[in-house]
């Protein structure tokens, strides 16, 4: 809306600015002040979603640790940042933490299908909404019991205000940033790599293990990720998938563990009844 141009007196040894509006909206004769940005303000001492820092490994608005942040929003309908999302933090309370994926407020085992089975970035929340409710029925009560309630229930001052338990897509962008992130390993390492996660996938009857991976791959994973996957036993509605990080892939299900998250290469896939007890982690998302 302005151009400026600058005017060096060698005598006087002083700078003069012209500065010339392209398209006025006011009078120069009704401004009093102009302020003039010489560099980008950063804010310092806020958290990330508030003007504070981004990086991986820095703190997030929920109280965790900033994981990734996008230059393009997704979308995570029915969460604080909706449609609009560009971030996603991670607990760090859920060290080593190992739950079955599903108990309703009796804590009894809920093994029924929900249908969640959203694939793409965001659809953790929405896949560990529908399973929680399920779980719980119209009561939605806040109860503890499994992997899916641990994270539903770390944050619940308002209905929109929660944390949710991964999906496959997610745990690959995960896992990729924690072995390229120094500060992000740090802030992770109790957290072991040689272990299988719970995701908030659920399986269906048609789940085929070639079919998972080209529906992974079409679905936009980091870059360099090579995935992997196994049917186990008969896939039905009793079970969920989970994912165990890698350092090499072979074109058929073998793979070999990491020993640390930074010999992360490709992630392995396979499906599981809900009462195996895994690990898992616990994400948010925000603006």
């Amino acid at each position: 809306y302005v151009t400026l141009t600058s005017t060096n007196n060698a005598l006087t040894n002083t700078d003069t600015v012209l500065i010339s509006f392209n398209t006025p909206t006011v009078l120069t004769s009704d401004i009093g002040t102009i302020g003039i940005e010489s560099s980008e303000n950063t804010i310092t001492g806020l958290p990330c979603g508030a003007g504070g820092d981004c990086a991986a490994g820095a703190s997030g608005p929920g109280g965790g640790t900033v994981v990734l942040y996008f230059d393009q929003p997704f979308e995570a309908p029915g969460s604080e940042c909706g449609l609009a999302c560009r971030g996603i933090e991670i607990d760090k309370t859920q060290v080593n933490q190992q739950a079955e994926w599903a108990r309703n407020s009796a804590n009894q085992l809920r093994n029924g299908q929900t249908n969640a089975t959203r694939t793409g970035m965001g659809g953790g929340f929405y896949n560990t909404k529908l399973a929680f409710e399920s779980a719980n029925g119209a009561n939605n009560s806040n109860q503890t019991y499994g992997a899916v309630a641990a994270c539903w229930n770390k944050s619940t001052s308002s209905a929109t205000d929660r944390w949710y338990l991964p999906n496959v897509m997610e745990y690959a962008y995960i896992f990729k940033q924690i072995k390229e992130s120094a500060a992000l390993r740090s802030a992770v390492s109790g957290w072991p790599a040689v272990t299988n996660y719970y995701t908030s996938e659920e399986v269906t009857s048609s789940y085929t293990a070639s079919g998972y991976v080209t529906t992974f791959n079409n679905g936009g994973p980091p870059s360099g990720v090579t995935v992997t996957a196994q049917v186990v036993g008969t896939p039905g509605p009793t079970q969920a998938l989970s994912v165990a990080p890698a350092r090499q892939l072979s074109p058929s299900h073998l793979y070999v563990t990491n020993t640390s998250f930074s010999d992360y290469m490709g992630m392995h896939i396979f499906n599981h009844e809900k009462n195996n007890g895994y690990a898992f982690f616990c994400l948010h998302a925000f603006k």
